[in-house]
């Protein structure tokens, strides 16, 4: 079967993704999904639950570029790295398809259609697809979701099987003098989605 998976990638320079840490409680809330606690990225988990040795699979990431941010792309080779170790493949017979999809730092309507076109130019029909939208501003998600709808609708065979938030509760601790994870909690709004195409 064909999956595609889609992401926002958070840029490096507002901080470094990481595993959940020791004894961090990682719930899903109102469905069932097996955590790996050795992965960083909400579609990594996503793919490692759904995804079998036979499926052909596409992970399209889509993230904001600047040139300015030295660590800019460190979340994404990130990506790669749970990618690389959860569907190892061959160069002649690679594992998975990523598709980087830059969008400019620039929300202007013009750089969001800009954005959305290449998401149209690189999604493929026949698929099932699973979402992540935990990361990135709110002008990525709008476009990301916008963008879904209309695969959804115009695409041929494009089933949109799940689309993911994960949530982070965080509390400030003095001692250490900044705030801390105290729970990372998954959240499937597939069904808001489907209500909305109605």
């Amino acid at each position: 079967m064909k999956k595609t998976y889609v992401t926002l990638v958070p840029s490096g320079a507002n901080f470094i993704l990481m595993p959940p840490a020791d004894g961090l409680p990682v719930e899903c809330r109102g469905f069932t999904m097996n955590i790996r606690r050795d992965l960083a990225f909400p579609i990594t988990n996503i793919l490692a639950d759904t995804a079998t040795p036979e499926d052909e699979v596409t992970v399209i990431a889509l993230r904001q570029v600047n040139e300015s941010e030295p660590y800019a792309d460190e979340n994404y080779y990130l990506l790669r790295r749970e990618l690389d170790f959860l569907r190892p493949g061959t160069p002649e017979q690679p594992g998975y398809q990523l598709i980087d999809v830059s969008m400019p730092k620039d929300t202007s309507s013009e750089a969001l259609i800009q954005t959305f076109t290449k998401l149209v130019e690189v999604f493929p029909d026949y698929c099932q697809c699973l979402v992540d939208t935990t990361f990135g501003g709110k002008p990525a998600a709008f476009t990301l979701l916008e963008f879904l709808q209309s695969a959804h609708q115009l695409f041929d065979g494009v089933d949109i099987e799940r689309i993911l938030y994960r949530e982070v509760q965080r509390r400030y601790d003095p001692e250490q003098k900044r705030s801390i994870d105290i729970g990372w909690y998954y959240t499937d709004v597939s069904a808001l989605f489907h209500l909305s195409s109605i």
